[in-house]
């Protein structure tokens, strides 16, 4: 637990240093701690809680890693740190920060480079909306309304 309080420390020491001075300033340090610290962190062997909690926590500073390639003008980077933040936030089964990555960041900077409409690939361009409307909804004969049943007990059809 000692490892997954010091990279939250870590995250929040680095968070507020990147309030106070900027991006420029405090990226290489939070690259230099993730190779050099954190990277042996993730091979060592834990119980499956400490696991997960680490991860979750490594997430984080992952996204942040991301926040500040973003701040000092590298949206690349930033992507590839926002999916690898996605993948450590999965193996902690931390959907609800899997969802803020993909909501929040992802998006984010999606939008910034003007694909609002895949935050996995900002890169690619748009499709064409296809020509044709799509074909008009049909009743479905057998589909039936919850719960609703004919004067003989067997169940209604669905009216739509």
């Amino acid at each position: 637990m000692a490892d997954v309080a010091a990279v939250k420390a870590m995250t929040t020491a680095l968070t507020d240093l990147d309030h106070r001075f900027g991006s420029g300033h405090v990226r290489p340090v939070l690259v230099h701690y993730l190779n050099s610290v954190v990277s042996g962190l993730l091979s060592g062997a834990y119980r499956e809680q400490v696991g997960r909690e680490l991860f979750a926590a490594v997430a984080r500073l992952t996204e942040l890693g991301g926040y500040m390639a973003v701040d000092t003008g590298q949206p690349g980077l930033a992507q590839r740190y926002y999916i690898q933040a996605l993948r450590l936030a999965q193996a902690a089964g931390d959907r609800a920060y899997g969802g803020y990555v993909l909501a929040a960041s992802m998006s984010h900077l999606a939008a910034q480079l003007g694909n609002a409409r895949s935050p996995n690939s900002p890169a690619q361009p748009r499709k064409a909306p296809a020509a044709r409307s799509p074909p008009a909804p049909r009743r479905c004969p057998r589909a039936r309304r919850p719960g609703a049943t004919r004067s003989s007990g067997t169940p209604a059809p669905a009216r739509w």
